[in-house]
Formats: C-alpha cells, sequence, structure tokens
C-alpha cells in the first residue's frame, strides 16, 4: 500500500497572482483551495499603500509630528546633540558615524577655518646632524633632507644653536601614504613646538592634530606671559608622528590628548612631575593655565585627582565663577564615581594631568 501523498496546493479559476496574501484554506478532495475574501485584499491594499507612504516619507529624512506641529529632522543638529551628550558621559563612547557627519558641518559651517602653524623648527642645543634630529623626531632622512635642504651632509654635525626644521605645512612625509586606514593613526600631524610656559620632554611623541597643537600652544603661551619666570609646564606624551600605540597608555593614538605636568610651588620645582599636595600644589598658576586651556572652548576633558579639584573649585569660585559654569567645568563637589563635567577624577592623575582635545574638522571619525 502507498502511503498518501501530502496535499498539494492549487489554484481556483481567476485566482489574482496576490492570493498567497489570504487566509482561511478549505480541504476539497485532498487538495488545498484558498478562498479570497474582499475584506482580506482591502486591508491588504490598505496596509501596502500607507507602508509606501512612510517610506517615502523616512526617506525624505522628515517626520512631521502633529501633535507638536513642526518638522523633526533625522539628519539635523537634535540628533548630533543627543549624541554629544551621551558622549560627554564616557570616556569610551563612539560616536555613530552618521551624527559625527552631522557635528562636523554644524561645526564647520558656522566656524571659521581652524589656525594652524606653518613651519616648526629644533634648535640644537649642543650637538647634532640632520640625521640626529630626524631620528629624535621619528621623521625619515628623505623627509628632513626635503625640509633643509640648504644642508649639505646629513651627518655632519650641525653645531649649538643652528635650526632644523622638522615640520613644515604642505609638506607631506614619504612613509604616511603607508598608513592602514582600517587602525587609529594620525596623519597631518605637528609637533609641539618650543615657545613660553613649556618644556617639551620627548621629541618622538610629541605629535599631535593640528586643533590640539595650536590650542595648546596658545594656552602655554598665555601662561608663559603671566608667569615668566616659571615654573614651566612640562608637554609630555602626546603621539607618535604616524600615531598608533603609545605604550604605557591606552590612549595617545591619535593626536587628540597630551599629558602635562601640574605647576608647582616655585620653590618645590624639580623640572619633572611631582605627586601633588595642597603643599606643592601651586593653585593660581595651575588655575591660570587651565583657565588659558578651557578658554579656547576646545577642550572635552581634563583628568586630573579629585582633591586637586577642589583645590582650583575654590580658587575658580573665590574669583566669582557663576555655579552653572563651575557645575559644567568640575566634577568636584560631587563623587568622583560620577562621570560628569570637564575636569573629572581618574587614579593615578595626582602628579600629571591629561587633557584632551576636541575632534575637529580635519579628521572624519573621533576615537581617542
Amino acid at each position: 500500500m502507498e502511503p498518501e501523498s501530502e496535499p498539494k496546493e492549487s489554484w481556483t479559476p481567476g485566482e489574482a497572482r496576490g492570493a498567497e496574501l489570504l487566509e482561511g484554506l478549505e480541504l476539497s478532495g485532498g487538495a488545498v483551495k484558498r478562498r479570497p475574501r474582499p475584506m482580506v485584499l482591502g486591508l491588504a491594499a490598505v496596509v501596502l499603500v500607507a507602508f509606501a507612504a512612510l517610506a517615502a516619507s523616512f526617506m525624505s529624512g522628515m517626520f512631521r509630528s502633529s501633535e507638536l506641529g513642526e518638522a523633526v529632522d533625522l539628519k539635523g543638529e537634535n540628533t548630533a546633540r543627543i549624541h554629544a551628550h551621551v558622549a560627554s558621559q564616557s570616556l569610551a563612547f563612539r560616536m555613530p558615524s552618521r551624527a559625527e557627519e552631522v557635528a562636523q558641518a554644524m561645526n564647520t559651517s558656522a566656524a571659521p577655518e581652524p589656525e594652524t602653524i606653518g613651519e616648526v623648527s629644533y634648535r640644537i642645543r649642543e650637538r647634532g646632524s640632520l640625521e640626529d634630529i630626524g631620528r629624535m623626531y621619528g621623521i625619515p632622512l628623505e623627509d628632513m633632507k626635503a625640509l633643509n635642504p640648504t644642508v649639505k651632509s646629513a651627518e655632519k654635525d650641525l653645531g649649538a644653536g643652528a635650526r632644523v626644521v622638522v615640520y613644515r605645512q604642505g609638506h607631506t612625509y614619504s612613509d604616511e601614504k603607508r598608513l592602514d586606514r582600517g587602525k587609529p593613526h594620525l596623519r597631518g600631524g605637528i609637533p609641539m613646538p618650543d615657545g613660553p610656559g613649556r618644556r617639551v620632554r620627548r621629541r618622538g611623541r610629541s605629535w599631535g592634530r593640528p586643533n590640539m597643537v595650536v590650542n595648546l600652544d596658545h594656552a602655554l603661551r598665555a601662561y608663559g606671559e603671566a608667569y615668566p619666570e616659571g615654573p614651566v609646564v612640562i608637554v609630555s606624551d602626546m603621539s607618535r608622528r604616524k600615531g598608533g600605540r603609545l605604550k604605557p597608555h591606552h590612549t595617545h593614538r591619535e593626536g587628540q590628548g597630551v599629558d602635562l605636568s601640574y605647576i608647582p610651588i616655585p620653590k618645590h620645582d624639580n623640572g619633572g612631575f611631582i605627586k601633588m599636595s595642597k603643599d606643592y600644589f601651586d593653585v593660581d598658576r595651575n588655575w591660570t593655565f587651565i583657565k588659558a586651556m578651557l578658554d579656547t572652548g576646545e577642550v572635552t576633558l581634563i583628568l586630573m585627582d579629585h582633591d586637586l579639584q577642589k583645590l582650583l573649585f575654590e580658587k575658580a569660585r573665590a574669583e566669582g565663577v557663576p555655579v552653572p559654569e563651575l557645575r559644567r567645568i568640575f566634577q568636584y563637589p560631587r563623587p568622583k564615581e560620577r562621570e560628569v563635567a570637564i575636569i573629572r577624577h581618574w587614579d593615578k592623575h595626582d602628579d600629571h594631568m591629561h587633557v584632551r582635545f576636541a575632534c575637529h574638522a580635519d579628521r572624519r571619525r573621533c576615537r581617542r
């Protein structure tokens, strides 16, 4: 005895091609017949029309709210503001690319072109050749020759006081073309120049994006003019010339962050990083410098010890800084666990501060 075959589907005469959308099957002679229902067909048509209208509205990027009576732009500034607010709450935040593009469009359309630095040179203190200076900054020898065409010999000692160009606007370093676009890197970076109010600690780790270098240079100059007698700020790790991992840090990969010394009371200055307390921390000098950085409008984060925040907070309050501004700048007096404000607590930052500058129009994506 042959097994019974499964019922096969058959179509009734005149049944439309879209009948598979209908419900209500009946068995007749071992076959499955579908009964078209006019009401269901009509409902399906209404759903399809509504879906088509919804898709057309989405493609235009606009929905109109009947309650608010105004258009909400899915590509506009509200989306960017939401993401910017979330970004301010977490160090690990990665802004979605679409919202980032919107935010960049908002900033670049209204703001003038960012300032830049045309040329950076290094003044030899005792002795050194073109090759030596290139090695110190991490610059290929062929680029050192191109930047300093009047120097005939790359190995010859140039002598104390000689100036060697290490950066010139418009020059592309020969190895930047080989950067892996899929990994964090720095392209078009500028080395931190010498100037008032500072001492650059490691030349090969002192590269940053133009926005950071220009604004940090301005703040250091402002501090240097206010306190020409010092002590100077030690500019420590920024990024390598091509970016990437900078041990032992988890950040410092793309030229947006810098480690800076606190400014000690002059009699305690040792020319290096000092573990700070109220007995060593020069409140006036540190607040002058930090305020100069904040005044650029480009600082998004400063990591420092919670106890040191208290000293600066009290100084700013005594100067009459309004309460809303104090809350925007300082995490203190809120608990150190609260990730709010520009200046926040971070462990092991009682001998230096980490400062992060904004991601500017010179790059597509912001990481850290």
